[in-house]
């Protein structure tokens, strides 16, 4: 028995000093004998991966291992861009060891022990491996068991491994050129930078003539988290001018159909070798240190309490700057710095959302950036409300989540006045999720799926549905609850002053108040009543920081009297509604914190109040039949969670 379990520790050892040393295996290292694919489509992608794999040391290794333990090529190929995509082998080769069964011919199973703490296990279903992430010790009991992997146990994830998540970033839309449109205000409203604008309209100009680009043609963009990516439009019938923005600087070709799809397809998976679904920084040679960002404290200065020089700072800076601008990192920011055994900087990470970390580290005496992306289990929440004092501390009594309550006020101010219909008594049931780690820890809340508010005289329900790849809120009819202006554009506030004539506050004589005022202690969000595009946003006499928003050819909102705007809101900014634009204060003619919004019609202040406000789509016959099955599977939720 202790033969047979030295054995096996030496073929282990092989296979780490293999793994992560060889220097001498290829995937063409067998040209006699092809690999032939039952779906040409699966050995197209396999070939491009293929390529890749030939011009990285790390990855030959990896295949050349697996193929020396029994798997085919195409097995071992498969393997790969399932583990790739869950952490980068650039980093693994400095740590990591393979864990096999028994019968790893039959069994084709394996774990790769990451970390000491975390391992990666991929197993064979079908044609692909899949991959779950679990302790390093469960890994380890896992594979070496007779038992078959069961994704039911309670310290295991399963990640899918294809990107979609990120690729949800990318938001794919088409603008159309307007009559009377300009180039430029068509570069603005798909989010070209300021600074920029003029190099884009030179780009446009060496393949054509702005002023020649006609009333109704169509500009396909590419943002992500806001960004510009990409764009393109026709220029003949089967030509296209394609601008990308490379590095923060924008760069033109003329392509044609299949060079857009081409190029479209990079920009969708450009960043996917860049995810980590598991934390570089966990590793017992690291120490991190979590800082948070004093006001007026820079970066530099930051570092430069850890004895980090400044070629290093910069650097760090370099590599993050096409993904993050660390110089706008605002005070109160958390940020680790990680040090390795020498006390040299490994690197440095940071939240950019609810379960994502930029992450630069040093790999090979460059600094790389890697998205980590918490893998997690996803639980679902029912929470019943009774009002009884308001919303707010009523919400913190039954333990609705602060991101949950937020998110919901501002889904809700669609079709509810806060100030007005809320009453006691009032009940509000909202379904929503949670995000747990492998160890069953809470990592944070995720979306809502559902509410319902029991109103005086009233009932409300929404669904959270996916129209044509975008989420949104429905009523249980199919129509949205997203209407063109939000009644109220501020959370936990009264309405203290209403429109018309009045005696002014400050002035002391009768005068038109051509808006209503919301009273709110200083620094409370304010949001846009609607989607649009900022028209003013600076210190405008009596009314003190303003906000103007054009959000059709008919309709402005404005916000006054604000203590300071949020943050990349300036004039000719896009702006989404329910878009954090700005705090409340008091500047200018005030006599207190509060907000002053108005509504304008074709230039003329009318009564919030009293405006009417249309739908904004209906879902078509058959989106209305998937709708239904979408409320027949919540109707299932709400019985099963309530018995």
């Amino acid at each position: 028995m202790n033969m047979k379990r030295n054995k096996k520790q030496l073929v282990l050892l092989l296979i780490k000093l293999f793994f992560f040393h060889s220097l001498c295996f290829s995937l063409d290292s067998d040209k006699g004998n092809a690999i032939h694919y039952k779906n040409p489509n699966l050995g197209e992608e396999l070939s491009s991966y293929k390529k890749k794999v030939q011009q990285n040391l790390y990855k030959n290794s990896f295949v050349s291992v697996l193929k020396g333990i029994g798997f085919s090529e195409l097995e071992a190929i498969n393997a790969y861009i399932s583990l790739a995509s869950v952490y980068p082998l650039e980093i693994l080769k400095d740590r990591g060891y393979l864990i096999l069964p028994n019968n790893i011919d039959k069994k084709k199973i394996f774990a790769v022990n990451v970390n000491n703490n975390q391992s990666v296990i991929l197993k064979k279903e079908k044609d692909k491996f899949v991959t779950y992430i679990s302790s390093a010790e469960l890994a380890n009991e896992l594979i070496t068991s007779t038992n078959d992997l069961s994704i039911s146990k309670k310290n295991i994830i399963k990640v899918d491994n294809n990107y979609e998540d990120y690729n949800k970033k990318i938001v794919i839309e088409e603008s159309i050129f307007k009559q009377g449109e300009n180039i430029s205000q068509k570069l603005i409203d798909i989010n070209v930078e300021k600074s920029k604008l003029q190099n884009v309209i030179k780009l446009i100009k060496e393949f054509i003539d702005p002023k020649k680009i006609k009333t109704g043609t169509i500009v396909k963009t590419f943002t992500d988290q806001g960004n510009l990516k990409a764009f393109y439009m026709p220029i003949t019938k089967k030509k296209f001018l394609f601008i990308y923005n490379n590095k923060g600087f924008y760069n033109s070709k003329i392509v044609n159909f299949s060079g857009i799809k081409s190029n479209t397809s990079k920009i969708l998976h450009e960043n996917s070798n860049k995810i980590t679904r598991i934390n570089l920084f966990t590793n017992s040679n690291y120490q991190v240190f979590e800082n948070f960002l004093n006001k007026g404290e820079s970066i530099y200065e930051l570092l430069q309490k850890y004895d980090i020089k400044n070629a290093t700072i910069n650097n760090i800076f370099n590599a993050v700057k096409p993904y993050y601008d660390l110089g706008q990192m605002r005070a109160g920011k958390k940020l680790e710095v990680i040090l390795n055994y020498n006390q040299h900087l490994q690197g440095l990470s940071f939240k950019i959302d609810q379960v994502t970390k930029l992450q630069v580290i040093l790999v090979d005496d460059i600094y790389k950036v890697y998205f980590y992306k918490e893998p997690y289990k996803i639980k679902k929440k029912l929470t019943e409300i009774i009002i009884n004092s308001n919303f707010y501390n009523d919400s913190e009594i039954f333990n609705l989540p602060r991101s949950i309550f937020f998110e919901l006020v501002k889904i809700l101010s669609f079709s509810i006045d806060f100030q007005r219909d809320i009453k006691k008594g009032t009940t509000f049931l909202v379904l929503y999720e949670k995000f747990y780690d492998y160890e069953d820890n809470l990592i944070a809340t995720g979306r809502i799926l559902y509410s319902k508010v029991l109103l005086k005289s009233d009932l409300i329900e929404m669904y959270l549905f996916n129209k044509g790849g975008k989420e949104e809120y429905y009523d249980k009819d199919g129509k949205s609850i997203r209407k063109t202006l939000m009644k109220t554009p501020i959370d936990g506030a009264r309405l203290s002053s209403g429109f018309g004539n009045r005696r002014h506050p400050v002035l002391g004589y009768n005068k038109m108040h051509k808006g209503i005022d919301f009273a709110a202690k200083k620094g409370t969000p304010i949001y846009a009543a609607g989607d649009g595009i900022i028209e003013r946003a600076n210190f405008y006499g009596g009314y003190g920081r303003y906000i103007r928003i054009r959000h059709n050819s008919q309709y402005k909102t404005v916000y006054a009297h604000l203590s300071k705007f949020a943050k990349k809101i300036k004039k000719n900014v896009k702006v989404k509604q329910g878009q954090v634009i700005g705090y409340v204060g008091t500047s200018g003619r005030s006599t207190g914190p509060h907000l002053h919004y108005e509504v304008l019609f074709n230039q003329t202040q009318i009564n919030p109040n009293t405006l009417k406000m249309p739908e904004v789509e209906v879902l078509s016959k058959n989106e209305l039949v998937e709708f239904n099955k979408k409320k027949t599977i919540i109707s299932d939720i709400l019985i099963n969670i309530k018995n």
